[in-house]
């Protein structure tokens, strides 16, 4: 993603939405040393990976970087960002933390989100006390703008659990006196994400199990998701807005079409859900922490499949990657995230 000559990787991005973090994006200029005046930007990113020495604790990467627009190539500019890291530890639910982390940054694009609750986060402290201590750390701060990436179907009449409290954290931002665009996405891919990397592993298999394999994916771009919030940054834009992928299938054909990119062949085999609504919920009964649950089954069984083309326009950010060069981007990476 270019801004203003400075490259914000949508790698970085893509993988952050599957965990816990947030984004501090400070824009501005800096003097020039040369005589000409060469216009230079400062980049501050800070995001927040929850480790596992408390049940909300995160870590904070941050790293600043000083470009001259017109001299640094993207390639570059991807390196610099990497190899300039600070290191803070932070609690997500703590307003004085989160308030030390803002300051002095301009926007704010906040990804923390589950999607499966364990003893140690559920969705009300992941999704909801953290937005509340945000919305109270940046009040009377420098942050004129946050993007709160969220998911489709977070509206206030869902009745699943996650979404339900994706949609109060959503409307905290909203109603906060900090301006705020909510982005509510379907399925992210990306280079070096997991659901990529989950995809592709799925694809390579002779054999598929699936839960209700008929439910229909709308894949989008990681890198559109960056452009995406730029764009809502950019403009301070305000509101809830749905975007999704440019092409709407079955889970079923997602994974059949990424196996012939790979030169292969997969059946999948449908379960109904009903049958792993039961299998979760006995394992909600039997362990603490199960893999899956039925909130997260629930999730994952939606049917995406709308247009969005109003939000791309209003971003002005079309044309959206394709799904089959969206595929030969990450297919690339093989790398387990």
């Amino acid at each position: 993603m270019q801004v203003s000559g400075c490259l914000l990787d949508s790698t970085l991005v893509c993988c952050s939405i599957n965990c816990f973090c947030s984004l501090f994006i400070r824009w501005g200029t800096a003097p020039s040393a040369s005589s000409n005046k060469c216009m230079c930007m400062y980049i501050h990113i800070s995001i927040g990976l929850r480790v596992p020495t408390g049940p909300r604790r995160i870590l904070l990467w941050t790293f600043r970087v000083q470009t001259l627009r017109r001299l640094l190539l993207p390639g570059h500019a991807a390196k610099r960002q990497r190899s300039r890291l600070d290191v803070v530890i932070a609690d997500y639910a703590s307003k004085q933390d989160l308030k030390v982390a803002s300051k002095g940054v301009n926007y704010c694009v906040h990804l923390v989100g589950i999607l499966k609750e364990t003893p140690d986060s559920t969705y009300e402290n992941a999704h909801e006390d953290s937005c509340q201590a945000l919305t109270e750390a940046l009040q009377g701060g420098s942050v004129a703008h946050i993007s709160y990436v969220s998911i489709v179907g977070a509206l206030e009449t869902a009745t699943n659990r996650c979404l339900k409290s994706k949609s109060i954290a959503g409307d905290m931002l909203l109603k906060s006196t900090t301006k705020t665009m909510v982005l509510r996405v379907p399925m992210v891919l990306g280079e070096g994400d997991y659901a990529s990397y989950a995809l592709r592993r799925n694809a390579l298999k002779s054999l598929n199990f699936l839960f209700r394999p008929s439910s229909m994916d709308q894949p989008l771009y990681a890198g559109d998701v960056v452009r995406a919030i730029k764009a809502g940054a950019v403009k301070e834009l305000e509101g809830a807005y749905d975007l999704v992928g440019p092409e709407p299938l079955s889970r079923r054909d997602l994974i059949k079409r990424t196996a012939s990119m790979l030169g292969r062949r997969t059946k999948v085999v449908g379960l109904p859900i009903a049958l792993g609504l039961i299998l979760s919920g006995l394992l909600e009964k039997l362990f603490s922490n199960p893999p899956v649950t039925r909130s997260m089954l629930e999730v994952l069984d939606h049917d995406d499949n709308m247009d969005t083309s109003h939000t791309e326009e209003l971003l002005k950010i079309s044309p959206l990657v394709s799904l089959d060069a969206m595929l030969e981007k990450i297919l690339n990476t093989h790398e387990r995230p």
